[in-house]
């Protein structure tokens, strides 16, 4: 796949113990950020508000993901 500006990768990780179900490999030079869970709980509890925010943020982009994908489902089955 070819991903855009902006593309969250690996980003379930930060809500399970699990391993990254993805890799991604670049054709270009990239500015990236690493997030680990000990971040994101480091940020809940030193700004609640702003990790609020990156969580419902993230939240927000997942149901817009399941919805496209629901409706691309809905239209290949009818």
């Amino acid at each position: 796949a070819t991903l855009r500006a902006g593309t969250l990768v690996g980003e379930l990780s930060l809500f399970e113990s699990c391993p990254r179900s993805a890799d991604v490999v670049t054709t270009s030079k990239v500015a990236c950020y690493h997030l680990t869970s000990c971040d994101l709980e480091r940020l809940r509890s030193d700004h609640p508000t702003i990790a609020y925010h990156f969580v419902v943020g993230l939240t927000l982009r997942h149901n817009k993901r399941i919805r496209r994908d629901n409706d691309r489902l809905t239209l290949e089955i009818n």
